[in-house]
């Protein structure tokens, strides 16, 4: 009888640690799936596509929502935002549109996880108002937010970067790479990190961006498609050229959206916690099977990590601030504030365009407003002379 209470007892005392123990730390391991996807939401007067915009966004949040990924970022995602979250059911926490083209940036979270701390950044470099993907048209730059896993916090930024190959483009992505590691420095410090989004970055090409450099040597990140497909190889060294002339014989020439692509996911260790790449693909979402047109600006990204969390200890002075909907006063003078931007840039471009490649016209115009002062100096000089 006693050997019965006594088991009964060490039965009640293991089961009572065991329900004492959160879901998420029961086991040492756990995973976490993102989607990175441009969703070319642009309005359909401007849009590179023949296609019906509104149908086709619906289509996609439709296809997205049933992904059964637990976090989806999307840049592009401007006129209509409305049509597209509404298909997004299965993801209650998301972030507020900050509006269309061009007072918004396009950038958005969809998410099965709380997110908390939720701030919006614009590059302060661009290149582009009528021509290299008119990227200096909007306020593109990134989302950082803080996802709770179960428990576990993991800093997230949702980015968007220029488009475009040309040595300006490399150079406002290098001031914009150089942006967001200090930004990350000082708001994410010591945190686990992920770096998700539409990134217009290979590791193969854009020498003059430097994402290597500044992401992975100097910030201490590592690319989720290199350590997949890639075996760690961030094609730098003497076999780079090698690698890479192997990929491209392997795709027909082509890496658009089929190795080393634009969407890409960087991420760091922080807190004890270990992140590990376990799946990572490159897919098309398409309204028609037999057709490999994207719904997406190009091919979007899968990717699966796991979350090794027996050294993972959670800051104790986390703090987490859950995200509120701007006020109708935020909203119209933010809207306000980005249209007079939009204005003064595609003015400013104007004038440097016209003296640029029409100086004869700038000077024209020059004297013209010269000469109209001078007759209305001259006119107010007679004027008073007559009066008096």
């Amino acid at each position: 009888m006693r050997g019965k209470v006594l088991l009964l007892f060490v039965f009640c005392f293991i089961f009572s640690l065991l329900l004492s123990v959160p879901a998420a730390m029961a086991s040492e391991t756990a995973e976490l799936s993102v989607i990175s996807a441009n969703i070319s939401g642009l309005p359909s007067f401007v849009s590179k596509y023949d296609r019906d915009v509104s149908e086709s966004q619906k289509t996609l949040g439709s296809m997205l929502n049933e992904s059964g990924y637990d976090i989806i970022c999307v840049q592009e995602d401007y006129g209509y935002h409305s049509v597209f979250a509404a298909e997004m059911t299965n993801y209650p926490y998301q972030t507020y549109t900050t509006g269309g083209v061009p007072v918004g940036d396009g950038l958005n979270i969809f998410s099965v996880y709380p997110i908390y701390n939720v701030e919006r950044v614009a590059w302060t470099a661009s290149n582009g108002v009528f021509a290299d993907g008119c990227d200096s048209l909007s306020p593109k730059g990134f989302i950082r937010c803080t996802v709770d896993v179960n428990g576990v916090l993991v800093e997230l930024y949702n980015v968007h970067m220029d488009a475009y190959r040309t040595d300006a483009d490399q150079l406002a992505k290098r001031s914009q790479l150089e942006q967001l590691a200090a930004y990350v420095e000082k708001h994410s410090a010591a945190r686990p990190v992920l770096i998700v989004g539409d990134t217009n970055l290979t590791f193969h090409t854009d020498p003059l961006a430097e994402m290597h450099r500044i992401l992975i040597e100097e910030s201490g990140f590592s690319d989720c498609w290199i350590e997949v497909k890639n075996k760690g190889n961030y094609m730098q060294g003497d076999d780079g050229a090698e690698l890479i002339d192997r990929w491209y014989a392997s795709f027909g020439g082509h890496d658009w959206g089929r190795w080393d692509s634009v969407e890409r996911v960087l991420y760091r260790n922080g807190d004890g916690l270990v992140l590990k790449p376990t799946r990572f693909e490159y897919v098309i979402y398409s309204d028609d099977p037999s057709d490999v047109k994207a719904l997406t600006d190009h091919r979007m990204m899968e990717c699966v990590l796991k979350l090794d969390l027996e050294g993972y200890e959670r800051p104790a002075d986390a703090v987490l601030n859950e995200p509120q909907k701007p006020s109708v006063f935020y909203k119209f003078f933010r809207d306000a504030g980005m249209l007079i931007r939009f204005v003064s840039v595609v003015f400013a471009a104007g004038i440097a365009y016209v003296a640029e490649n029409y100086p004869i016209v700038l000077v024209g115009a020059a004297a013209l407003m010269l000469l109209i002062v001078f007759v209305r100096i001259r006119f107010k000089k007679a004027k008073k002379s007559k009066l008096v």
